[in-house]
């Protein structure tokens, strides 16, 4: 068959791949001897689809072998009908926060509106995303529901937390667009990390009920993509026990799977075929036809998680026919892109164009028509940060670290940064309530700091062999009572010694009516910088106590001119005590507090350029004079 044939061919597959495993309370019928005997454990046939799949993907690999890997994702990626779709919505309709993500909900969405609908006993809509980052799931069902049933959309997301300092940051996507505007939204679990293979059953039997639950969960497994299912499974594992803790009866369960030719695999989807009403496996048009995912739609949940959960042959046989269904299409695609690399002609590249324009015209035609044409933006396009430095182009640190030190001649701003805190956004400080903390359980005090919100990720990845020291985690983490020299005007104290304990003492003495520092200079070693969300946060407290802050050539950072506002400095003072009390008391601390002033204080420009051109600076420098 000719190249032009297969792809109108494929194209037009692409739009109706789904397989319904159950609709209403019976399975559809299929061939299969004593379809309600119990499945007798003879999984032969599956595993002959697992090895045929294995065997396409393994060409896969010799080819990339032999060839650069991004002349291969190039030519895959000119053969993904919808790879511009994202970018042709952006543009045509103005939908800023569009991505792949958001157009395969779309189309779940616009196939199964059910999910969408709120309950007829119930005011309100809630729903939770897991493994959501960066959000395009929500911002879809946001433009799904419309205007009209906004207002009653109450809903909460979960992702690996991009400013926890202790998540690998290979392992995030540190997009915080909508997580920045949505902090009180977010769930991070019990342990801040937002690892949800870290939430204990206690915290998943604590979380609300909702009406919708979807779980977009991943990660890479390029470097074994035979065994993606068995790497995935205990995240997609974990996913499925949160959502039936945290659906209500009648609710409506979304997530993303790959093969199921595993036994554990096909035993959990057994056990959703017996507590929903509807199941459903479909693969949206705009997901790449070469890879292996799929989403199970889960329809009308039954509240009774305990049911039994027998797998019939008749079961079976459904899963292995849906198993083959999306097998032969993935094996299709492979063996298309491997018979076309380096063998298409211009002609063909031009009637590949032409058929991926009319895909995207044809998925528009079928699911734009749902979106409510009024969209409020449920955040902003930029982040706080994003018009300074949070999202810095790795590529121009890495021309600078290639270019040499020619390049690297910035210097710290000669003159002091004015830092002013309006009354009213200091009510955290001020208004008697509950810390806005982040606390976790003791952190060991071997774990390196890997990811910091305040340093471009490429330079700190480079600087991560020269023994970097946050500001709060000196070298032996002794306990170290800061001078108290409340009668000199200039006080001066090495970073490099000081812990959480101290940082806190030192504040509250700084804070004191009677205390005469008028200067406070923080001396810092190459390697000493602020990483961490507590280092973050006391610089803040500091440009709260001061009214202006220098940075000098020699890394010294130089506060001065204290605050005359007696009203702030107590609610300080008395706002840092209770810190110590809470979690330094005498005995030993079994709580870590991470961070103790509101995230919106980073977002300040003056605090986070000055913070994040501190580290830079210095991380280049020590990248440089290796």
């Amino acid at each position: 068959m000719s190249v032009e044939k297969t792809y109108t061919e494929f194209l037009r597959e692409i739009f109706h791949k789904a397989y319904i495993l159950k609709s209403g309370h019976t399975l559809p019928i299929v061939n299969s001897p004593d379809y309600s005997v119990e499945f007798n454990g003879n999984y032969v046939e599956i595993v002959k689809l697992e090895v045929a799949l294995n065997e396409a993907k393994a060409h896969t690999g010799e080819v990339l072998k032999m060839y650069r890997e991004n002349e291969w994702r190039a030519h895959t990626a000119s053969l993904h009908p919808l790879k511009q779709l994202p970018k042709v919505l952006r543009q045509k309709y103005g939908l800023p926060f569009c991505t792949q993500a958001y157009c395969k909900f779309t189309e779940i969405l616009a196939q199964h509106p059910v999910l969408a609908e709120i309950p007829v006993k119930s005011d309100e809509f809630r729903t939770f995303h897991l493994c959501e980052a960066p959000g395009g799931f929500v911002v879809a069902l946001r433009d799904f529901l419309g205007e009209s049933r906004i207002g009653n959309w109450k809903w909460r997301m979960n992702t690996l937390n991009p400013y926890n300092e202790f998540n690998n940051p290979a392992s995030m996507l540190l997009d915080d667009t909508i997580i920045c505007r949505n902090l009180d939204k977010m769930e991070f679990g019990q342990d801040d990390t937002g690892d949800i293979l870290n939430w204990s059953v206690e915290f998943i039997l604590n979380l609300p009920k909702f009406h919708l639950v979807t779980a977009d969960g991943s990660f890479d497994v390029r470097d074994e993509p035979e065994n993606q299912e068995s790497l995935v499974f205990p995240l997609i594992s974990k996913e499925v026990m949160i959502a039936l803790h945290c659906l209500e009866p009648g609710g409506n369960f979304v997530f993303k799977l790959f093969t199921f030719f595993n036994q554990e695999t096909i035993h959990l989807l057994n056990k959703l075929l017996h507590l929903f009403y509807e199941v459903v496996i479909r693969k949206p048009s705009c997901s790449k036809a070469s890879n292996s995912e799929v989403y199970v739609i889960c329809i009308g949940f039954n509240g009774n998680t305990d049911s039994d959960c027998v797998l019939t042959n008749g079961y079976y046989h459904k899963f292995l026919d849906c198993a083959r269904f999306f097998c032969i299409q993935q094996e299709n695609a492979i063996r298309f892109n491997l018979e076309t690399f380096n063998n298409l002609s211009v002609t063909e590249k031009c009637f590949i164009n032409e058929k991926n324009f009319e895909a995207i015209t044809r998925w528009q035609e079928l699911n734009l028509n749902i979106l409510d044409q009024e969209k409020p933006e449920i955040v902003q396009i930029l982040s706080p940060w994003a018009n300074d430095s949070w999202h810095i182009d790795t590529n121009k640190w890495q021309e600078v670290i290639q270019k040499g030190k020619d390049l690297a001649s910035s210097k710290f701003p000669s003159q002091p940064v004015e830092i002013y805190w309006a009354m009213d956004s200091l009510t955290w400080l001020i208004d008697a309530g509950k810390p806005d903390v982040v606390v976790v359980k003791k952190v060991d005090e071997k774990a390196k700091i890997r990811h910091s919100l305040f340093v471009n990720s490429y330079l700190l990845r480079e600087s991560v062999d020269k023994n970097l020291v946050d500001f709060a985690q000196g070298p032996h983490y002794a306990h170290h009572v800061p001078p108290k020299a409340i009668n000199e005007p200039i006080l001066s104290v090495d970073a490099f010694q000081m812990d959480k304990r101290s940082w806190l003492e030192l504040m509250a003495n700084l804070s004191k009516h009677e205390n005469c520092v008028e200067e406070l200079r923080i001396l810092a070693r190459q390697n000493n910088l602020m990483l961490s969300r507590f280092a973050a946060s006391t610089f803040v407290l500091l440009s709260v106590i001061f009214n202006s802050v220098q940075f000098e050539e020699t890394g010294v950072i130089v506060f001065k001119n204290k605050l005359n506002v007696d009203s702030v400095l107590t609610a300080a003072e008395k706002y840092i005590t209770n810190l110590l009390n809470a979690y330094f008391g005498e005995d030993e601390p079994t709580e870590e507090l991470l961070r103790f002033v509101p995230m919106e204080c980073f977002h300040r420009s003056e605090v986070y350029n000055a913070i994040s051109f501190y580290n830079n600076k210095k991380c280049l420098d020590l990248t440089l004079s290796a």
